[in-house]
């Protein structure tokens, strides 16, 4: 008898017994049963899920999939799945899988440069460089992918060009930094509600954090002296500098 046998014939004998408690250990049984050897998904890059989700959807079996999986014109899945990911490819086609976080970065041009941190406009909808850490709308880390389809994939081969993997905790968030400049970083991806800012600003303080030997409140307002001063106009819902667009 296999473990799903099992399960159907102890779904059958509900109401059989009439035992105090018998049908709670039934149930709990059951839920016991079905979590037995319950396969955790694999962890596959988001080009590799998009090959087996369109696979999939144009009828491939598993084998299929593999068979013509070098000539995909993303030369990125057919690499992962050479070095030593054939097995991980078919738990992944077969159980399930979990997206890959992917890796994120921040661009810098090196050297004593005004404008030297690559950013991406969401309004603008196009990237720029730029020195302020208190944009809005503006992201400051891209991942590989999103700069190549920018044809900025040259900076990663660019002597002249500070590649710096953003790091993450084991929740996923970014860690709190005692660079002001990371700070305002972390403070953004969290200020799309004042909830969010409010119970950000409360994480730093129950936790004694500081930046730059302050408070994350003195923190704030030193990055308001920073902008405070900025001459420039808005353009789109974007603060654009007055170098930028001129008289």
């Amino acid at each position: 008898m296999n473990k799903q046998e099992l399960i159907e014939k102890y779904k059958k004998l509900e109401g059989v017994w009439n035992a105090e408690g018998a049908e709670l250990a039934r149930q709990i049984f059951l839920q016991d049963l079905e979590q037995l050897d319950k396969p955790k998904p694999v962890k596959v890059p988001q080009c590799v899920a998009e090959y087996i989700e369109f696979k999939k959807k144009n009828n491939f079996h598993v084998y299929g999939a593999m068979r013509v999986i070098e000539d995909h014109y993303d030369k990125k899945v057919p690499e992962w799945f050479y070095e030593n990911n054939i097995e991980k490819f078919c738990l992944a086609w077969l159980d399930g899988y979990e997206v890959e976080k992917e890796k994120r970065y921040f661009v810098k041009i090196k050297g004593n440069i005004k404008e030297n941190m690559l950013v991406y406009g969401e309004l603008l909808k196009r990237y720029f460089f730029t020195k302020s850490f208190s944009l809005d709308d503006v992201i400051y880390s891209h991942t590989r992918k999103e700069l190549e389809d920018a044809n900025f994939g040259w900076v990663f081969d660019c002597p002249g060009i500070e590649i710096e993997e953003v790091e993450y905790d084991t929740n996923g968030e970014m860690p709190i930094s005692k660079n002001l400049d990371d700070f305002w970083n972390c403070y953004k991806k969290n200020r799309k509600t004042e909830e969010k800012q409010d119970e950000y600003k409360n994480e730093f303080g129950r936790k004694g954090s500081t930046c730059n030997g302050t408070t994350a409140e003195s923190c704030l307002e030193e990055a308001y002296e920073v902008i405070k001063d900025r001459k420039g106009k808005m353009i789109d819902g974007v603060f654009v500098k007055e170098e930028y667009y001129g008289e």
